[in-house]
């Protein structure tokens, strides 16, 4: 059933011009697209939702590919669905109050598109466009929303685990093996946006340019700031059309991970802040707010420009494929990084103290790698906990307490990237590339491997660099004169095995928003592997909590 809904002269010119192939960046004489929300404009799906009451049957309103600005660069990345369930198990649902999550599905910090299947594949507008996503109802019953989607580009979507080859019981217990997996092929691994519909809340899924977005004419438009000036003119769509968009605009919630992660942080600390107001004009962004409620991050690879520093502290002894990096530029960012902590002189959270180089692995370990064993470790079965006790010697167990030697936890992990581990001397890191500029592929984002890649120890970034990283950091709006706009509510998750980055990210930014005065819900999956999620219903009833909403 679809229903038709009157739209303006230039937005259905824009449309036909990106189903033949053409973009708005090639069509500057058009009009304005309309800011209003086409209520009827809808198309009704079906979907099956394993939850861990058993499979809930969920009809949905789907709105697809809705522009959120009047003058967008390309309408297969400045769009927006909406999906809004109206009945659940036959029973209608009135979501006038539902909680609105944000789906942010941007990975490797490249572009997201809403394009459906079929549609301008051969567009001349871009050419890195990854695939299209495919809209809802186009996929077997039973596929969860979020990997009907896709995992975010650059990312390999794990094994279901029944599809697992069979495992040898006295080898690996069923969770670690399952837990392992995910560590291996890392991606969404799990079913939060569908798991949402069937709370009855409404998911909202943005487009977003990325720094892999370019032009027929060579120019790239999808570099830094521009995927958090997306999200936040997406923001302040739903914002500005909170009056007639289903759900309760006041509950927006992102979700994200990895750089999705990322961005979901920056989206949350820097609601309102006018050093993005330029940008947000040129596009056409709405008059309205860009803050949310709350923001959920799973692994979010942030903090760029001190990222290399921690992350040597974290594996700079770790041997990458057999040997050593080099051990004198491993030190100089060691050293870095400390410096940055004590210029932060952010306090552990739970009365811990001002956090250093010195103790920040005791710190680690007591706030959330041993809770993370020990809450896995009681999950198993007497015989699995025996197989994987058996098989990480390093791990001692008394049958309430477990406890282990860091450097025997960093060797499990051992080493991924090389050094630098993000701002590459070679600029190939996506990173680099998120940095470019409208002629530049890749940029240095730090100081120190722009000196090293020059041979100039005089070598500077220039200012404008120097924002474009403030601009894309959450700590810059935590530490500086404790800026409004922050998200009240944080829920932060990460695999305690993420060797894609230092754990002291993630940390960091915890105890950074609890001294922000922020509720912060913060923990590590043991045995998780990048954007790990052993509990995605966890992060469905965190928001029901937040919101005191019941359907």
């Amino acid at each position: 059933m679809n229903h038709s809904h009157s739209v303006s002269i230039g937005q259905v010119a824009l449309a036909i011009g990106v189903m033949l192939g053409f973009a708005s960046i090639s069509l500057p004489a058009l009009a304005e697209t309309s800011l209003a929300f086409p209520m009827q404009d809808y198309q009704v799906k079906t979907i099956h939702v394993h939850t861990e009451h058993g499979e809930r049957t969920i009809v949905v309103h789907h709105y697809q590919s809705i522009p959120y600005v009047t003058k967008p660069i390309d309408l297969r990345y400045q769009s927006l669905n909406i999906d809004v369930p109206v009945e659940i198990d036959r029973q209608s649902v009135n979501v006038a109050q539902a909680p609105v999550i944000l789906n942010i599905t941007v990975g490797g910090y490249m572009s997201a598109s809403n394009q459906p299947l079929g549609k301008a594949q051969h567009s001349p507008i871009a050419h890195f466009q990854h695939p299209p996503r495919p809209p809802i109802g186009e996929m077997p019953p039973g596929t969860p929303l979020d990997r009907r989607m896709g995992p975010p580009l650059g990312m390999v979507q794990p094994r279901p685990q029944d599809a697992m080859e069979p495992m040898d019981d006295h080898q690996m217990p069923p969770s670690h093996k399952a837990r392992s997996e995910q560590s291996v092929f890392p991606g969404i691994g799990s079913d939060k946006a569908n798991l949402a519909l069937a709370a009855g809340y409404v998911v909202v899924t943005p487009g977003v340019r990325g720094w892999d977005n370019q032009s027929v004419d060579g120019r790239y438009f999808g570099k830094a700031p521009v995927a958090i000036v997306d999200l936040k003119a997406a923001v302040r769509y739903l914002h500005y059309n909170s009056a007639t968009i289903p759900g309760n605009e006041n509950w927006i919630i992102s979700f994200g991970c990895s750089a999705g992660g990322a961005l979901s942080a920056l989206l949350g600390a820097s609601g309102n802040q006018n050093q993005y107001q330029a940008y947000l004009d040129k596009i056409g962004a709405a008059k309205a707010s860009d803050a949310i409620f709350a923001s959920a991050c799973y692994s979010p690879i942030t903090d760029l420009e001190h990222a290399d520093g921690a992350y040597e502290w974290m594996f700079g002894k770790e041997p990458l494929q057999g040997s050593l990096v080099n051990q004198k530029p491993s030190k100089e960012l060691v050293k870095q990084f400390g410096n940055y902590l004590d210029r932060l002189q952010l306090q552990g959270v739970g009365g811990f103290g001002v956090l250093t180089t010195a103790n920040y692995r005791q710190y680690l370990k007591s706030r959330y790698l041993i809770p993370a064993l020990e809450r896995y470790l009681n999950g198993l079965t007497h015989d699995d906990q025996k197989i994987y006790l058996d098989l990480h010697p390093w791990i001692r167990w008394d049958g309430q307490h477990a406890q282990f030697t860091w450097a025997d936890f960093v060797a499990d992990m051992g080493r991924l990237k090389g050094l630098p581990a993000f701002d590459t001397l070679d600029l190939s890191a996506p990173e680099n590339k998120l940095f470019g500029s409208e002629y530049v592929d890749a940029n240095h984002f730090s100081e120190y491997a722009l000196r090293q890649a020059t041979n100039n120890t005089h070598a500077a970034l220039t200012p404008q660099m120097v924002q474009l990283t403030q601009m894309m950091n959450p700590m810059t709006f935590l530490l500086k004169n404790k800026q409004s706009g922050v998200a009240q509510y944080w829920w932060l998750r990460t695999g305690a095995k993420d060797n894609n980055t230092s754990p002291t990210v993630l940390a960091n930014l915890a105890a950074g928003l609890v001294e922000h005065g922020k509720q912060v819900n913060a923990a590590y999956f043991w045995e998780g592997g990048h954007c790990a999620d052993t509990d995605p219903q966890g992060a469905i009833d965190w928001v029901r909590e937040i919101t005191g909403y019941q359907r």
